[in-house]
């Protein structure tokens, strides 16, 4: 009799000792990726019942019964990096809108692959290729944009990737293409595993999606600004220079209600400032007042210059400070001049000659006007430029208010 219950306690361990390794409760076996994770978690339970024993010395008053709880690996990758729709070119003032775009920012502190991510309208889809390279580091941004040459046009820089067409062969392209519809719509940010892990819902669009809570975000239209062309941009955290990010319409800066941070406007080809750095310095400074005191200050500054002067002008109409300037140019300073494309009474013959000067010592000028072969529809950035001011070896400046002509210097 003893025997029987040895027998007993050894079957009773031993299905707990199976039990416990998931021996024989699933056939399956987990195939584990290198970046994914192991949880021991209960998700199977059993309970034995009807176990019998041969002439006990009581007879039991119940059938005996047994609960036993398996552990099975739970496998589940790392969530994705907090990437969000940080802005998006939508209705664009370019004839064919090619140069649409969304901008993708990572917010968070690990590095993002986004091969097999997707951007997902409520008509069309566009994939990061599953052989797709592009890595989004921490803090790091990118463009994508429908065609990337018109991109390049209005922005000024080129996408890193594409997805209406094949532009330009050095900028990735995405599979499939999208719809951004003007007056209304969203855009979803889809990881790899089909996660939403961003989503913008913007216009006239009053359907809710999954990603996004209240009522849409809306552009700041007012007076004089114009709905067309703009860039629904995110207000940034005034400390850390993030992207807001509630997943409602007050994280964008159309917002009306917010006087400080909302009711801004954004044009493709703007730069914007991401972080403030504050830093102290001691410098010497020098005060001219004009126009008797001007020119020997400019002139001492251009003179001074050994490698790089580059100067924002309105106009350029004075002899000698071009001469000085051309001397400069001649020597191997790298010269650089802006100036405004369209003056009141148009550009002078002396402004010409100085020009000319400059140009023929090695200097490089430009002006800031549209060029005959900018598409149709393009909007400029800016109106004019009025600004004066100026770089000397990347270490001393001015800045003032007078042109440089023969009245004011």
């Amino acid at each position: 009799m003893r025997w029987h219950w040895v027998g007993f306690v050894i079957g009773w361990c031993a299905v707990q000792v199976l039990g416990f390794l998931g021996i024989g409760l699933t056939s399956q076996s987990a195939y584990l990726l290198p970046t994914e994770q192991v949880i021991v978690a209960p998700i199977r339970s059993t309970t034995i019942t009807k176990f019998t024993v041969s002439k006990p010395l009581r007879a039991p008053t119940s059938t005996p019964s047994f609960t036993q709880t398996t552990y099975l690996p739970l496998i589940h990758g790392n969530s994705p990096a907090p990437v969000r729709i940080a802005a998006a070119h939508i209705d664009s003032a370019v004839s064919g809108e090619a140069d649409e775009a969304l901008l993708l920012w990572n917010t968070g502190d690990q590095r993002q692959p986004l091969a097999g991510w997707k951007l997902v309208t409520p008509s069309r889809t566009a994939s990061f290729p599953l052989t797709s390279t592009l890595t989004l580091a921490p803090g790091a941004q990118l463009w994508c944009a429908a065609e990337a040459t018109a991109f390049l046009l209005s922005f000024g820089q080129k996408p890193a990737c594409e997805w209406a067409s094949d532009s330009d062969p050095d900028v990735p392209n995405l599979d499939g293409s999208l719809a951004l519809a003007n007056h209304g719509g969203y855009v979803q940010l889809r990881s790899a595993r089909g996660i939403i892990v961003d989503a913008l819902l913007y216009g006239d669009e009053e359907r809710p999606i999954t990603g996004w809570e209240g009522a849409a975000a809306q552009l700041y239209a007012r007076g004089d600004i114009p709905a067309e062309g703009q860039i629904w941009s995110r207000k940034r955290d005034p400390q850390s220079g993030l992207p807001r990010d509630t997943n409602q319409a007050t994280d964008w800066s159309g917002d009306l209600a917010d006087l400080a941070w909302g009711r801004q406007v954004t044009f493709p080809g703007w730069q914007r400032v991401d972080t403030e750095t504050v830093v102290s310095a001691q410098a010497t400074i020098t005060v001219a007042v004009g126009p008797e005191g001007l020119y020997q200050p400019m002139a001492t500054f251009i003179a001074q210059t050994q490698k790089s002067l580059a100067l924002s002008l309105y106009t350029i109409e004075h002899k000698e400070l071009a001469e000085l300037i051309a001397a400069a140019a001649a020597r191997g300073v790298a010269v650089r001049l802006l100036l405004e494309g369209s003056p009141p009474g148009g550009i002078s013959d002396l402004q010409k000659w100085s020009v000319a000067t400059i140009v023929a010592a090695g200097g490089e000028v430009q002006y800031l006007a549209v060029q005959e072969t900018a598409p149709k529809g393009y909007r400029t950035r800016y109106r004019y430029l009025h600004a004066k001011y100026g770089i000397s070896d990347s270490r001393r400046i001015f800045n003032g208010t007078e042109n440089l002509s023969q009245e004011s210097t």
